[in-house]
């Protein structure tokens, strides 16, 4: 159609039409990828058979009981697929992610915001957690275990501590190096 138009203008039949004039056939509409969440459910994730067995029922027991799933640490060698399918988990509990980088972790600061903003049942993912500084291991400590943080105030003589309680969470961390995760906050995963 447009080499029609310039033929036509070139006769001086029509002014030459301007620049900005396409007049080309639509192209195929793109292809809009699925969003992650949509397809990160356990019956499409490939493998495992036996663990996302174990993860289902371990689902629909913390459905019945409403209660959130007990903490768990996923190893395995890199790009198995740990993330993927921790990723699974709160699709499947109709409930909020929230995903941590170990490696970026640096203080208290980093963590918290995820620990008060979680929901009952809400899921916070520590990717790479033996990444994790001692110190902030330290800190996450009562997190997991009972559903509070510590915040120290002031120093020395004027120093004191606000407990804050938290909301019921899971916790699932993940790693390729088991034995470099601190040995206190291993104990509570399951």
């Amino acid at each position: 159609a447009q080499i029609l138009l310039k033929a036509v203008a070139a006769e001086g039949l029509l002014p030459a039409p301007p620049l900005d004039i396409h007049v080309d056939p639509p192209a195929a509409p793109a292809v809009v990828p699925t969003p992650l969440q949509e397809l990160a459910f356990l019956n499409r994730f490939v493998g495992q058979e036996r663990l996302k067995t174990l993860l289902a029922s371990k689902i629909k027991e913390a459905k019945i009981l409403q209660r959130p799933l007990p903490h768990m640490l996923f190893c395995g060698p890199p790009d198995s697929g740990k993330v993927t399918l921790a990723r699974c988990l709160p699709n499947e509990l109709g409930t909020t992610l929230y995903v941590v980088k170990a490696a970026m972790m640096e203080g208290y600061a980093d963590v918290l915001p995820f620990l008060t903003n979680a929901t009952d049942g809400s899921i916070i993912l520590i990717e790479d957690i033996d990444a994790l500084p001692p110190a902030l291991c330290e800190f996450l400590c009562p997190a997991i275990e009972d559903n509070r943080v510590d915040i120290v105030l002031g120093e020395d003589s004027n120093a004191r501590t606000i407990s804050i309680p938290l909301r019921r969470f899971t916790a699932i961390g993940t790693t390729s190096k088991p034995s470099r995760v601190n040995k206190r906050l291993a104990r509570w995963f399951a």
